[in-house]
C-alpha cells in the first residue's frame, strides 16, 4: 500500500470508525434482543385474553417474526388471526380499570384489547412487541411514532 493508505484489517477497526446511524445502531442492538426462543422460530409464546365480540377470550398466542397469532389452543393447528406488530399502534398502557394487565394494539384500523396472565407476563409482551416496533420503524414507541405522527418540526411559538 501506498502513503496514505490504511492498511489495518478490518477487524483492527473500531466500531467507532464505521459510522453507523442512531437507527442502524439501535436497530443492531434490539434485534440481539429477538433471537427466537423457541425450534419453530416463535420469539414468545403463552396463553392471554382478548376481548372479542365483547366477550374475553382465554387464547394461544404465538409471536413469530414480525407478527401475533392466536389460535384456539396450543394444539390448535389454524390461528384464529394474526396481526402485524411492526405496523400497529402500541398503547401499554391499561385501557380497563379493572384489568390492570391489559393493552392495546390497533391495527388495519380495527383496535385488539388483550389482557396477559400477569404484570410481569404483561410486561413480557409489551417488551417483546415494542422491540419489533423498534426494529421495523427505527424508533420509540413510546416517542408517539407508532401513533402515526411525528413530534418533529414542530416548534413552539
Amino acid at each position: 500500500g501506498g502513503p496514505g493508505v490504511n492498511n489495518a484489517p478490518m477487524s483492527a477497526r473500531t466500531s467507532a470508525e464505521v459510522e453507523m446511524s442512531p437507527i442502524a445502531r439501535t436497530a443492531t442492538t434490539l434485534s440481539s434482543n429477538l433471537i427466537p426462543l423457541y425450534k419453530d422460530g416463535a420469539l414468545k409464546k403463552g396463553y392471554m385474553s382478548m376481548l372479542r365480540r365483547r366477550k374475553w377470550q382465554r387464547l394461544w398466542f404465538v409471536l413469530k417474526e414480525r407478527t401475533l397469532y392466536f389460535f384456539q389452543s396450543p394444539n390448535s393447528v389454524d390461528a384464529l388471526g394474526d396481526l402485524d406488530v411492526s405496523s400497529s399502534k402500541i398503547i401499554p398502557q391499561s385501557v380497563l380499570k379493572d384489568k390492570p394487565n391489559s393493552f392495546e394494539v390497533t391495527y388495519r384500523s380495527k383496535t385488539y384489547i388483550f389482557c396477559a396472565e400477569s404484570s410481569r407476563d404483561k410486561d413480557d409482551w409489551l417488551g417483546m412487541i415494542t422491540t419489533i416496533w423498534e426494529v421495523y420503524n427505527g424508533g420509540s414507541v413510546g416517542s408517539g411514532g407508532s401513533a402515526g405522527g411525528s413530534s418533529k418540526g414542530q416548534e413552539g411559538p
